[in-house]
């Protein structure tokens, strides 16, 4: 089994929080969805499916894992407090789905880090946004491996906790 917080690592680098819309006549309605999607194949016991461009994609619904994980995330954790807050018991109209849509929206980007990068969480990071590289310099006779983690420049957030808490450079 996972633990949540590797979990929570992983949904941070590759994960995103959206909604399963259906619709029953005029009435829409929602549930809360987790998706990771990488290259590589994950041991995650979610719902597995392979995308037309060849990614893997593991999808869980409910609220749940979300409530599971939400303590855990350092940068998502924003979407993860407002999903758990929404009520997706009933049916929405289509106004009523579009601002719904429009509230998670912009939670994406909000600045609610405020938990501390476990090492199982980096672990999940690492495993998303991560890769070891080796080589040789010029300059030396020895061949280095280096740990490195490319993110988007809307994540530095995570790499400045993570050089905070586990040292390392930041080369922009």
């Amino acid at each position: 089994m996972v633990s949540d917080k590797y979990l929570a690592g992983l949904i941070d680098a590759d994960g995103c929080f959206d909604l399963r819309v259906s619709k029953v006549g005029e009435v829409y309605y929602i549930r809360p969805r987790v998706r990771i999607t990488q290259k590589a194949f994950l041991p995650i016991p979610w719902r597995h499916r392979v995308t037309k461009a060849g990614y893997n994609e593991w999808s869980i619904e409910g609220i749940s894992v979300i409530n599971r994980v939400k303590k855990y995330l350092v940068l998502k954790s924003g979407q993860a407090q407002w999903l758990s807050q929404t009520d997706t018991s009933g049916g929405h109209t289509i106004s009523e789905l579009r601002q719904i849509k429009a509230e998670l929206k912009a939670t994406r980007y909000e600045s609610t880090v405020k938990n501390f990068p476990t090492r199982k969480w980096l672990a999940g990071y690492f495993d998303g946004d991560g890769c070891l590289t080796a080589g040789l310099r010029t300059d030396r006779v020895k061949p280095y491996v280096a740990a490195m983690i490319t993110v988007h420049q809307d994540d530095l957030t995570a790499i400045e906790l993570i050089q905070k808490n586990f040292g390392g450079q930041i080369v922009s």
